[in-house]
């Protein structure tokens, strides 16, 4: 929904784009008035200004929030950063998956600690090899009984 009226929008821009464009070469043969044609180059350079702008602001978001995903960085806020509602749509759906990942995070690290905390105190001895034979867990039970 999101992506087809971000389409829509960049459509509708470059076929303003053209048409200004179609016009200024019209007009421009017809009548050769320097005034109307630097209207229509401030115009079509206007135009072409504002569609730069809404793509370079879509992804410089997109592109802070896959850095943010890249870094461990969860804390990153998108909410509430533009007045465009579609894109709006787009910073809300972010926000939601970047919240669903930093709560995930929370999830995996209490998982972590407690199997840290449980192969540290069991009494049976535990070491675990990688694929190329180096000690991935060794715990305290497995000390003592290689000594």
């Amino acid at each position: 929904m999101i992506i087809n009226k971000l389409y829509i929008n960049i459509a509708v821009r470059v076929i303003l784009i053209t048409l200004s464009c179609l016009l200024f070469g019209f007009l421009f043969g017809k009548f050769n008035d320097m005034i109307i044609n630097l209207n229509f180059i401030l115009f079509i350079s206007l135009q072409t200004f504002l569609l730069i702008k809404k793509l370079n602001v879509a992804n410089n978001t997109l592109s802070q929030f896959f850095n943010a995903i890249q870094y461990d960085d969860s804390s990153l806020v998108l909410k509430n950063r533009t007045q465009w509602k579609s894109y709006q749509k787009l910073l809300n759906s972010l926000d939601s998956l970047n919240e669903k990942i930093r709560q995930l995070k929370i999830k995996s690290a209490g998982q972590e600690a407690y199997f840290e905390n449980l192969v540290e105190n069991v009494n049976i001895g535990l070491i675990s090899m990688d694929d190329k034979k180096r000690i991935q867990l060794f715990n305290p039970a497995a000390r003592r009984l290689l000594k």
